[in-house]
């Protein structure tokens, strides 16, 4: 017959390994769905234009990376490619003041 020490030591180390096997699943499920949104869309599928369009452009928005220089082509996190300051989408989400 099992004592009162030896089951502690069984539910603790069974306590234990349940909080490694969540703690594990939580880490391969948040960077597997890292890893499918990493792709970026081509241009074309969010309309991308290098004009602004009523008064909406790239720099006023959140997705918009601004290139090394004021001058210089920013990026998008969402657009693949190099997008101009100037340019605007469908995808355009006005920054917060």
């Amino acid at each position: 017959m099992k004592t009162t020490r030896e089951f502690s030591a069984a539910r603790r180390l069974a306590i234990e390994r349940a909080a490694v096997f969540l703690g594990l699943t939580t880490i391969v499920y948040c960077g597997g769905r890292r890893a499918f949104g990493a792709t970026k869309l081509a241009k074309s599928a969010v309309q991308y234009q290098n004009e602004p369009n009523a008064g909406k452009d790239c720099d006023d928005c959140i997705h918009f990376v601004p290139g090394a220089t004021p001058k210089s082509a920013g990026s998008c996190k969402i657009i693949e490619g190099v997008v101009s300051a100037h340019g605007y989408c469908v995808a355009f989400t006005p920054k917060r003041l």
